[in-house]
């Protein structure tokens, strides 16, 4: 592949235990860690420079990545799509209108800040909602938020941020309804007292980031689905009527980001 730059495989792994003890005689030990594998390299475009891309893998052992002819079959095809793009065009004309971005859209920790209760002066482990987000519609009105940091696996994946017991000792629910239809029901709280409530939902655990073992709010396994879903098909045949609406002859559909 003469045209590609930066062509890279890399693996970074780290393992651990995290152990604490609290002053109610808790004393706890929690695994700490992952491995993730990245794949990646660069084209150069004459008018917007170097355009990168990677496929991310994730797990905690050898066994959770795929075999090694489909990473060789994933890695061609990120190269065929990267390629092209090279020689593509830049769009030269302003656009206000709808957009379909038909591609996965990753939720850093930060989304939930605002599902997490908070308490004057102490923002080390709380978010910023404060008590009178509940009951209140933050979300569209077909959005269902849930908390499920006991799933372990979703359809044969491990799922990294599942836990069984935070580290202040308390078993979260199996399943914690965040926002229903739109409205906040519920917050994620630590044992800290807040205006939302005295009783912690067992969701003080630490990022599985191997540089910051920090203690915060984390949801761990998030469900959030929709009631308004549609296939492929239906998406595209409302994303035109939208754009024709708008006096459009055109609309975009963005399947990646550089």
């Amino acid at each position: 592949y003469p045209v590609l730059h930066n062509l890279y495989a890399r693996v970074e792994a780290f393992h651990g235990n995290v152990y604490t003890a609290n002053t109610d005689g808790s004393q706890l030990r929690h695994p700490a860690g992952s491995i993730r594998l990245k794949i990646g390299g660069s084209v150069m475009s004459g008018q917007r420079g170097e355009i990168h891309e990677c496929l991310t893998f994730l797990g905690y052992e050898k066994e959770d990545f795929p075999p090694l002819g489909s990473l060789i079959a994933q890695t061609r095809e990120m190269i065929d799509k990267l390629t092209p793009v090279r020689n593509a065009k830049p769009i030269e004309d302003q656009y206000v209108g709808p957009v379909w971005i038909d591609m996965p859209v990753l939720l850093t920790n930060s989304f939930f800040d605002h599902l997490k209760s908070s308490r004057s002066g102490i923002n080390q482990m709380q978010g910023t909602a404060k008590a009178e987000n509940l009951n209140k519609r933050l979300f569209s009105t077909d959005i269902t938020i849930k908390c499920t940091p006991l799933l372990k696996k979703y359809k044969n994946t491990p799922l990294l941020g599942s836990f069984e017991t935070d580290i202040e000792g308390v078993t979260p629910k199996k399943e914690l309804i965040l926002v229903e239809k739109g409205v906040v029901k519920n917050l994620l709280r630590s044992r800290i007292p807040t205006l939302t409530g005295s009783q912690s939902t067992g969701n003080s655990y630490y990022s599985n980031n191997p540089y910051l073992l920090q203690a915060r709010l984390n949801p761990g396994v998030v469900e959030i689905s929709t009631s308004n879903g549609m296939v492929d098909a239906d998406m595209k045949k409302q994303l035109i009527e939208a754009a024709l609406n708008e006096g459009l002859s055109h609309a975009y559909i963005i399947r990646r980001l550089p």
